[in-house]
């Protein structure tokens, strides 16, 4: 926290929030593209796990694989976020209270922000404190009300994959490498894939 900040006299600025919602946006992309390479590298490795026959193996790479693939879901998500909030930083600026409209928008980036890679959601999050107070600040980083992106909320939580899904995945892997694996039958047909 800086100086200005623990003085209080440290204000909301429009010119600091719309570049590093641009920034963010951009970062985002890096991150996902940079992730979407690391996804193939890392199915072809669980093919030849698979291959060699080390199932439990190929299972932890597999919950890891698709905690990568829900981070990757959640930045598409944010980035348009952030692109929404730059579109209407006009409204933001002329609004005192925030705009039910932006509500989701800014909730779920305050929310996100120490949850992802990426400083300039941290920069829009205390902008958005700045802009709408602590009481909208705090409920936002706790997700009072559910106001945050429930998907976003879903795929960056903390809870691990369904053995369903690591199922799905590792069969989807095992047919893509044309590796012959037997989908082990556990009986999970109801849960759901998510």
């Amino acid at each position: 926290m800086g100086l200005l900040r623990a003085l209080g006299l440290e204000r909301f600025r429009v010119a600091k929030l719309k570049p590093h919602l641009k920034m963010a946006e951009q970062r985002l992309g890096i991150l996902t593209s940079k992730k979407t390479s690391l996804i193939k590298t890392q199915k072809r490795e669980i093919a030849a796990l698979l291959r060699d026959g080390k199932e439990e193996k190929a299972r932890i790479r597999v919950e890891a694989l698709i905690r990568m693939d829900f981070t990757i879901e959640a930045m598409d998500i944010l980035s348009l976020l952030c692109e929404l909030l730059h579109e209407r930083a006009a409204l933001i600026t002329s609004e005192k209270e925030c705009p039910p409209d932006l509500r989701e928008a800014c909730c779920t980036l305050i929310w996100a922000a120490p949850r992802t890679e990426v400083p300039e959601l941290k920069v829009v999050a205390d902008q958005l404190d700045l802009k709408y107070g602590k009481e909208f600040f705090e409920d936002a980083r706790k997700n009072t009300g559910d106001r945050a992106n429930g998907r976003v909320v879903h795929k960056l939580g903390v809870a691990p994959p369904s053995a369903y899904l690591v199922v799905k995945y590792l069969k989807a892997i095992a047919d893509e490498y044309k590796v012959d694996w037997e989908e082990p039958d556990l009986d999970l047909n109801t849960e759901q894939m998510e």
